[in-house]
């Protein structure tokens, strides 16, 4: 009776299947056989172990002994199981597929079961299949579970992959608050996989740990509400405050193509890929329309404040660069305070055989002297990879991250990593953690680096946000890097990606000791213009998520991007002579690659004035074509939210600057 039960379930599972696959979407875009092949092989033979009904043979052996409580429990087991799995098809509706593919007009779900976990279908099948193991007790049934749970974990992270690159802000957004299955279901299947026969797990065991880096999910809400309360005085401060606007659904403005994401998302979506839609707190809804981007003439690079024309390299460095900085300093990024702790530095771990063998891996620990407020306690984190093969100084990549695993929000990309490129290239890769140095988050500014200086007092509206308080941390990195002999650090450059994108441009802006620079899909308040309105703006930028990042007087120019003293173009401008390398993807249209694209031409008089290259194009590359002959450069990759893509063009183009060691060549992604 109890086989026949479970047999029972899975059939209804089997026909439900088949007859709700009839009503599918068009397919745009799946994944190859063959990488699909391993997956499907374990698969099916975990099913086939899970099932197995023979005569009598070893693997029929039972494991678990019949009893009156074992077969009834593992029939509910897996009758919810089944439950949830039909639950989550309904919910998915048209736009599943069987295979690792997108389908035409693929929406991102996130009602239903989904709001819970990432994939409920395989949470589903998972508690069908503990539910099988426990009601048949065969050593088979168990065997088939770590098969089951390795081939869906394998096809797990494609799809993630596959869907990152199709909503690369949204998808990610919906990873950092939604975990990937029922609680843990996967590590409560390999536990009752390994153990289930003999043991059971611990009561008291210890719940995972978060990622370094990155606060629990507690420590975020604790810091939402700080940063609100925070925001709030700002804005009192400076006598602002946000319109009262009517529910999204019944806003005027609100663009007629649009309908909202579902669950437990405030996004909007007018269905083509790459369009995050949002209203900001001052009622402006994101826009993609091309025609309506340019709101406002830019301010001229080459304009004094007293209207006169900058025609000679002495004037820009004596009086319109100290004009432009002053600006960004004062109203944009913050001041960043002129008396700072004392940093000292100890190189905690060295380990010679990183990455294979390929390089030797530094960890070094910048200790900031908290004397003055020790309830502030931040420091500077640097993992250093050097090529093992190096015969002398190396050219070295800073990468702003937030943390110095190299671990990104995202599924693990195929191919070389940055590290594995830079490295093979002959060069220094080193990561730095800028959540050591002050947290991302307005909850965060009492603490950390900006906290301790002010004695844990709130700031003022010049003083510096974030990505200014991370600025003077990479400039203190540098301190660093001009002791170690491992390390040339005339040949210094910094890159970053998305936040750590605007910060990789401020920094360069603020510190000429980075010769070079690598942007990646930074948008607004990076390369993005703040007059091209497309994609994230000033109005999102200054939401309580984001504000800590600039100064307080940044709140000012929401609603009013045209008082900006300042746009993007003069912070490229401000690295000039020196290059700048700007990265973008087709499918991020949140960064704004058309707007980033005009900061690079906008900027190119100021690199001509000093005797420099501009970017040496005004009309948009198609995609992936590499525009590297001038001292601006710029890329725009087919797909989404990542530097990976990048990286081979960049290497290319900063070999004009920091020739490598010889060294073998680099792997191509």
């Amino acid at each position: 009776m109890t086989e026949s039960l479970i047999i029972a379930c899975w059939l209804t599972f089997a026909v439900y299947w088949a007859v709700s696959a009839l009503s599918v979407k068009a397919t745009s875009e799946r994944q190859s056989l063959a990488s699909a092949l391993p997956n499907r092989c374990l698969t099916f033979a975990g099913g086939v172990l899970l099932l197995w009904r023979t005569p009598p043979h070893p693997l029929e052996i039972k494991v678990l002994s019949d009893s009156a409580i074992t077969g009834p429990a593992g029939i509910v087991v897996c009758l919810l199981g089944l439950a949830l799995a039909i639950w989550s098809r309904t919910t998915l509706g048209r736009n599943w597929s069987s295979a690792v593919m997108l389908k035409q007009e693929h929406e991102l779900v996130e009602r239903g079961p989904y709001r819970f976990v990432r994939h409920p279908i395989y949470s589903a099948i998972f508690l069908m299949s503990i539910g099988s193991a426990v009601a048949l007790g065969r050593i088979c049934c168990w065997l088939g579970i770590p098969l089951l749970f390795v081939g869906f974990w394998m096809k797990l992270r494609q799809e993630e992959l596959l869907l990152t690159r199709h909503f690369p802000v949204a998808y990610s957004d919906y990873m950092r608050r939604v975990k990937a299955l029922v609680p843990r279901v996967f590590v409560w299947a390999a536990c009752i996989c390994a153990f289930a026969p003999v043991t059971s797990r611990s009561a008291d065991a210890a719940p995972p740990s978060p990622p370094s880096g990155m606060p629990t999910a507690e420590e975020r809400r604790q810091l939402g509400k700080l940063a609100d309360e925070d925001r709030r005085k700002m804005m009192e401060c400076l006598h602002l405050s946000e319109p009262v606007l009517p529910p999204q659904a019944d806003d005027p403005r609100r663009p007629s193509n649009v309908q909202p994401v579902g669950g437990a998302s405030p996004n909007w979506t007018d269905g083509v890929p790459g369009h995050t839609i949002v209203r900001s707190g001052w009622g402006s809804w994101s826009n993609y329309d091309l025609a309506k981007a340019d709101r406002y003439p830019l301010p001229d690079a080459l304009t004094l404040r007293s209207g006169g024309k900058v025609t000679d390299a002495d004037t820009w460095w004596k009086r319109r660069r100290p004009e432009i900085l002053g600006d960004f300093l004062t109203e944009i990024y913050g001041k960043i305070p002129a008396r700072t702790p004392k940093v000292t530095w100890e190189v905690a771990e060295t380990d010679r055989g990183a990455l294979d063998g390929k390089a030797t891996l530094k960890r070094i620990v910048g200790h900031i002297d908290n004397s003055g407020y020790p309830a502030a306690s931040p420091s500077i984190n640097i993992a250093l990879y050097v090529p093992a093969n190096a015969t002398g100084p190396v050219p070295v990549m800073a990468v702003a991250s937030w943390n110095t695993s190299g671990r990104g929000f995202g599924p693990p990309p195929s191919g070389p990593t940055a590290i594995q490129q830079v490295v093979a290239h002959g060069w220094g890769y080193a990561l730095i953690d800028t959540y050591s140095i002050q947290a991302d988050s307005g909850g965060g500014l009492g603490k950390g680096i900006i906290g301790l200086v002010s004695g844990g007092e709130p700031r003022k509206p010049d003083d510096w946000g974030a990505l200014a308080a991370w600025s003077w941390g990479l400039s203190r990195a540098i301190d660093y890097f001009e002791t170690d002999k491992d390390v040339d650090a005339k040949r210094l450059g910094i890159e970053g990606h998305s936040r750590w994108g605007k910060e990789a441009l401020l920094a360069a802006a603020l510190d000429e000791r980075w010769a070079i620079v690598y942007s990646s899909c930074s948008g607004e308040c990076g390369a993005k213009l703040h007059r091209h309105d497309v994609g994230e703006s000033v109005d999102n930028v200054c939401g309580s998520s984001e504000y800590h990042w600039m100064a307080g007087n940044f709140l000012k120019y929401a609603g009013h991007w045209d008082r900006l003293p300042v746009d993007q173009h003069e912070l490229l401008a401000l690295v000039a002579p020196r290059p700048v390398f700007i990265g973008c993807g087709t499918q991020d249209l949140w960064s704004d690659p058309v707007g980033e694209f005009e900061a690079c031409v906008s900027a190119g008089p100021v690199y001509r004035l000093l005797g420099a290259k501009d970017l040496g194009a005004t009309s948009l590359p198609p995609p992936d074509a590499e525009v590297i002959t001038g001292d601006i450069g710029f890329r725009m990759h087919s797909g989404g939210h990542t530097d990976l893509l990048d990286w081979p063009a960049f290497l290319t183009f900063a070999d004009k600057y920091m020739a490598p060691a010889k060294t073998r060549d680099a792997p191509k992604p």
